[in-house]
């Protein structure tokens, strides 16, 4: 991974960097509890500032939206990333609306990243890359009995049990002049539910849950600390979108093949499984360089999908 470089080292006025004028002002904590930043520092100009809150919120997601709101008066140079780390939150959700089990000890935190960081052509490949890269750190902590994979678009399980998913959404401020990607994530560190919410509908059946914890290697009985997990996800992230493949350097077809081989290379492609919607039963087959899957229906043709998802 790129170095960062802190805000102590004195990089505020250096060449190349941006200046404290372009740090996101007003993003002041709306409940009760200590709102600390654990990391602040630039990667190729770029900052990053990391929020801590010591409480529990309504959901994380909420929580960036709000902060990027009440900070619409303020003007600012070059938006930086930002990232908003909760304790707990009561209302986290996932896809369609689906609700997020909630346990103090796991991963609430929802990155922050201007759009314009991210060009058009990239953009349908954001959720298969944050999902790679969730499930790739997964990979340097679990045991080698563990195999952790990712479904699509971008859940990570391990042992066919889910550990973590991501929710990605925009929003605009600035009187809709500014827009940005709010980039949710659960991880399941020390705890899990027994088992996943069942949904309103009977096509939705319990799922299974499980958590970091429960698959470290022998002899390992400290897990790292939400914060920690939070800070080296962020840091990944935006180096992604600063110097990687989601960034606006780059062709855009090479950006594409790796993605694609990167989440290829977890993915269980030949499964059977069930569409959310319909409950029609689907083979996966392939993943398009555009980032749509492409699954074998119960009619015997193939086809794409774009914003379905499976049980």
């Amino acid at each position: 991974m790129a170095s960062f470089s802190s805000l102590e080292d004195g990089l505020e006025t250096a060449p190349g960097h941006l200046s404290t004028k372009g740090r996101p002002k007003n993003l002041q904590l709306g409940t009760t509890g200590t709102d600390t930043v654990p990391f602040d520092g630039f990667m190729n100009g770029h900052r990053l500032c990391i929020h801590h809150l010591n409480c529990c919120v309504d959901s994380t997601q909420d929580e960036a939206k709000r902060r990027l709101q009440d900070s619409a008066s303020t003007i600012w140079e070059s938006p930086c990333h930002f990232a908003v780390i909760a304790d707990n939150q009561r209302n986290g959700r996932g896809t369609s609306g689906r609700s997020w089990v909630a346990s103090p000890g796991n991963l609430f935190m929802t990155y922050c990243l201007p759009m314009d960081d991210v060009p058009m052509s990239k953009l349908t490949l954001v959720p298969l890359s944050i999902g790679v890269l969730v499930a790739e750190v997964f990979q340097t902590y679990v045991d080698m009995s563990s195999s952790v994979s990712v479904k699509w678009p971008n859940d990570v399980l391990v042992n066919q049990k889910k550990v973590a998913g991501t929710l990605i959404e925009n929003c605009s401020v600035f009187n809709n002049k500014t827009y940005w990607l709010l980039i949710g994530i659960g991880v399941n560190l020390a705890s899990h539910p027994l088992q996943l919410p069942v949904e309103t509908d009977a096509l939705s059946p319990a799922r299974e849950a499980t958590c970091l914890q429960e698959h470290m290697p022998a002899g390992s009985v400290v897990i790292p600390s939400a914060v920690a997990f939070g800070i080296d996800l962020s840091k990944r992230i935006q180096e992604l979108v600063v110097q990687g493949e989601l960034g606006r350097g780059g062709n855009r077809s090479v950006t594409s093949r790796s993605v694609i081989q990167r989440w290829r290379s977890f993915a269980r492609m030949g499964e059977n499984h069930v569409l959310r919607q319909t409950g029609e039963k689907v083979i996966v087959v392939d993943v398009e360089d555009d980032g749509q899957l492409r699954v074998l229906g119960e009619d015997g043709r193939e086809r794409l999908l774009v914003s379905d998802y499976f049980v």
